[in-house]
């Protein structure tokens, strides 16, 4: 459905952006003389400012980039870009700590192969609903289900974060490692959504925009065998919570004084529609009062004028002064009435929303009507921290969702799964392939292997503002693609920690994949395992074995090279080998005593 309220909160918010961008200008003078050391500290060793995005192709792109860019707002909070370039090569650059402002080339810094690849991903986006007034199609609605808001909620995400936990979208881009920035948005009592030009951004860097659209009801769902009371809907929503996400991180709360989630919402609108008419009320006042302003100045002018003959000199002064004052009315009085033409047309359109809210509550498949299916004749609220937030419960197990966490790395391929709730849906992977450097030094020269590939693995959560390093009770599935290089050859991974330890991890095929699981992320080396024939018979020193399923082993001094199949005990062998000489060397023995 195409929401009236947020069709007009989405034209305002977006005028209001506009005009006080092209409004604006900072108030400090530019500096002609030599730029200052400490204003040069934010340019780069050739003297340009750099930005790690694509080059903009548009004022909208530009806009984001410089003025609704949150990377950049946190990294130069004192910064104003002005009067750019035709090609947005250069700008006015306005340090407001120093009151300083010089004209700067602009270095755009980004990946050109990811450029294409980005292109490709935003093409899926579907369009949402053809908006004749506007004359431009609505974002198409991703939406956030079920425990996927849950994640969202317990792990503290803001709107411009919503879109990263829909399982619908990030399905539709194959979980690649993309933020998405859709800042705009509205929190209601029992609804959630963000929308917006928003930026696709890798590593930090924006590589393309798309306009977005993602939603959030407020429903649970529970199992169609649920009871109808309070309490029963209750109980089943908790058990569902906690069996995701854990014990004692939602409080959930019956609330059944009377009003109905519908109530609750409606009175919104009621609210919006008061305040309106309120300014309705006053720009009628506002004009009643320049008419009767105005028709006491004609009065007035018509008594000085037949006045006149007595003082001509004071008379016309009189009459200048009241025609100058009827001209300032009739200006008031044209401005007024404009305001109270768009005014009563946004009252208009708050009383359609209103009622389009409530057509919508009672279509059977309409936005709203889950509210109309909430169980139990109440709603509940969720306690999560000091934040509360306002949910029904509907029953329906088809509509039960539970999700898994994924991220893909789009340069690499690399992907990492895991059915561990405690990881934010927003979390993104981010992959280094090592090839050079201290790091990648110091790894070879412990492992000493050959035909192998190290990546620097790691996982970043908005929402949490810090990596994802370690599970305390999961574990990750690493997928990393390999080539024909690797065919008919059996595979390991290895993790060097600080203590130069060597820890080997099982690894499994899978199609193209080499698979592997671990609880925490670091450098990882894929690596061939050496055979007999390929150590050349060495001493068997380097060999060690996997404990556990995850993957992880006893830490040797030096590289080890774990079974890949089935486990196999050495030291079993090693024992039976040795069994096997005492016997025979014992048969001997006793053949030649009887001889």
């Amino acid at each position: 459905m195409k929401k009236a309220k947020t069709t007009i909160k989405r034209v305002l918010s977006c005028v209001l952006a506009l005009v006080m961008i092209l409004s604006y200008t900072p108030d400090i003078a530019f500096a002609e003389d030599t730029m200052s050391d400490e204003f040069k500290a934010n340019l780069n060793e050739d003297g340009k400012f750099e930005m790690h995005s694509i080059v903009p192709k548009s004022e909208e792109d530009m806009i984001q980039l410089f003025w609704e860019n949150e990377t950049m707002s946190e990294k130069y909070p004192d910064l104003w870009f002005d009067e750019f370039s035709e090609d947005f090569k250069s700008c006015v650059l306005t340090d407001y700590a120093l009151e300083e402002s010089h004209e700067v080339e602009i270095e755009y810094i980004y990946d050109e192969e990811m450029v294409d690849a980005v292109a490709d991903i935003i093409d899926l986006i579907p369009k949402g609903e053809y908006d004749e007034e506007l004359d431009q199609y609505d974002p198409y609605p991703f939406e956030v289900k079920d425990m996927e808001l849950i994640n969202y909620w317990v792990n503290g995400g803001g709107i411009n974060d919503l879109i990263s936990y829909s399982g619908e979208f990030k399905e539709l881009i194959g979980y690649k490692n993309f933020r998405i920035d859709c800042r705009r948005g509205d929190d209601a009592p029992f609804y959630t959504e963000a929308y917006g030009f928003a930026p696709f951004s890798n590593n930090g860097t924006i590589y393309g925009f798309a306009d977005m659209g993602v939603k959030a009801k407020h429903v649970v769902f529970v199992p169609d065998e649920t009871g109808d009371t309070p309490e029963a809907l209750k109980e089943a929503v908790l058990k569902r919570i906690e069996e995701y996400i854990g014990e004692g991180k939602v409080e959930v709360e019956i609330v059944s004084d009377g009003d109905t989630p519908l109530d609750i919402m409606l009175s919104g609108y009621d609210e919006t529609i008061a305040y309106i008419q309120e300014q309705v009320d006053d720009y009628e006042g506002y004009i009643t009062d320049c008419e009767s302003q105005i028709a006491q100045c004609i009065a007035n002018i018509e008594q000085f004028t037949a006045d006149r003959d007595s003082d001509p000199a004071y008379y016309d002064a009189l009459i200048a002064q009241e025609q100058e004052f009827k001209l300032n009315c009739e200006n008031n009085l044209a401005s007024y009435e404009e305001s109270l033409a768009q005014t009563e047309a946004s009252l208009d359109n708050a009383k359609d929303a209103k009622q389009e809210y409530i057509d919508e509550y009672n279509t059977e498949g309409g936005e709203n009507y889950y509210l109309k299916e909430a169980a139990g004749n109440c709603y509940f609220t969720f306690k999560i921290g000091e934040e509360e937030y306002s949910v029904v419960v509907v029953k329906d197990s088809d509509r039960m969702v539970t999700p898994e966490y994924k991220s893909a790395d789009v340069k690499t391929g690399i992907t990492v799964d895991s059915t561990d709730a405690s990881i934010p849906l927003d979390t993104l992977i981010s992959v280094e392939e090592l090839a050079s450097g201290d790091v990648y030094e110091e790894i070879m020269s412990v492992l000493d292997v050959e035909n192998s590939k190290s990546f620097d693995i790691n996982l970043f959560s908005s929402s949490l503002d810090e990596y994802i390093t370690k599970l305390e009770n999961g574990e990750f599935k690493v997928a990393i693609p390999i080539g024909a290089e690797y065919d008919g050859k059996d595979l390991i991974v290895y993790y060097v920690d600080e203590n130069k330890e060597v820890h080997p991890y099982t690894v499994l095929k899978d199609g193209d994949y080499a698979v592997f699981t671990t609880d925490h992320f670091s450098v990882y080396t894929l690596a061939v395992v050496e055979t007999a024939d390929d150590s050349n018979d060495e001493d068997d020193s380097n060999s060690g074995d996997n404990s556990g399923n995850d993957g992880s082993s006893d830490s040797t001094g030096g590289a080890t090279t774990p079974d890949t199949g089935d486990s196999v005990n050495v030291g079993m062998i090693y024992m039976m080998l040795m069994m096997s000489a005492v016997i025979i060397c014992y048969v001997r023995t006793k053949r030649r005593s009887a001889i």
